[in-house]
């Protein structure tokens, strides 16, 4: 895990030395349910350690990538299907993610968001929101494919107006290979 502070940005602001309100950017990719349990995790162990403090909470957002759609659409030709198969898939990530926070017992609400880039869009919820922390998952990618297309939580971690948890996704070793006789 990695926690990135920028210069421009500062420490945590003092409004959340009591309940923190965490955004938590969310895709339904592993990267990002990792990123969801590590929140989760978090509030369990700021709850446990602060008994009868208020309460901290969880934002869930989950972006319709108007760009991709538009895209995808343009493709494929059928833009109307395109984008309301995103808005199902955000509606279905976002479900999931309360349920697993309501099991938990963690207070948290949920935000769908239509904009462009995803990078974009965190930051200014996290800006709008009075986030003290953003928890967003990565996925790993390359160097050179990373410069080619971006990455979301590299984005984040540069822009964003309050501190940013990176969870990497941590690729499933593959089982070692078994010796066979031709």
């Amino acid at each position: 895990y990695a926690l990135h502070y920028s210069a421009t940005r500062g420490r945590p602001k003092a409004s959340c030395r009591g309940a923190m309100k965490i955004l938590i950017a969310t895709d339904g990719s592993e990267s990002s349910t990792l990123a969801l349990e590590r929140a989760i995790g978090l509030v369990e162990r700021r709850q446990t350690a602060a008994e009868g403090v208020a309460r901290d909470s969880l934002v869930l957002l989950a972006v319709v990538d108007e760009y991709v759609t538009l895209t995808l659409s343009l493709v494929a030709g059928i833009a109307e299907a395109s984008n309301q198969q995103a808005n199902d898939r955000c509606d279905e990530i976002l479900r999931s993610a309360l349920l697993r926070c309501r099991e938990k017992n963690v207070h948290a609400r949920a935000i769908k968001k239509h904009f462009g880039p995803a990078g974009e869009a965190i930051c200014e919820t996290a800006q709008q929101e009075g986030a003290c922390l953003v928890v967003v998952g990565r996925r790993g990618i390359s160097a050179p494919a990373e410069v080619l297309v971006g990455s979301t939580s590299s984005y984040v971690s540069r822009f964003s107006p309050c501190p940013v948890l990176v969870v990497a996704h941590q690729p499933t070793p593959s089982p070692p290979p078994t010796s066979s006789t031709c």
